[in-house]
C-alpha cells in the first residue's frame, strides 16, 4: 500500500479523467462519503490508499451524472 496526499489523489483523477478539481473539493468528497476516506493521518495531513483512489476514479460515473435519481 502506498499512501497518498488530496493533492496527488486529485492529481491521478487528472491525469485518468482530464477533470481537474482542487485538493479542499476532494477532501470534502471523501468528508461527505462521496470519495474514500483517507487510511489515516500524518500529523494533521490525511493520506489515502493509491489503489482505493485508482478503484475510485475508474468507478466514478461521467460528468454531469445525477447520483440521487434512481432508476
Amino acid at each position: 500500500m502506498s499512501e497518498i496526499t488530496a493533492q496527488q489523489c486529485v492529481d491521478m483523477l487528472f491525469e485518468a479523467t482530464g477533470q481537474r478539481i482542487g485538493a479542499g473539493t476532494f477532501r470534502s468528497y471523501a468528508h461527505r462519503g462521496y470519495a474514500p476516506t483517507p487510511v489515516r493521518h500524518i500529523g494533521r495531513t490525511p493520506v489515502w490508499d493509491d489503489a482505493e483512489i485508482t478503484e475510485w476514479i475508474s468507478a466514478r460515473p461521467g460528468q454531469g451524472s445525477r447520483t440521487d435519481l434512481s432508476g
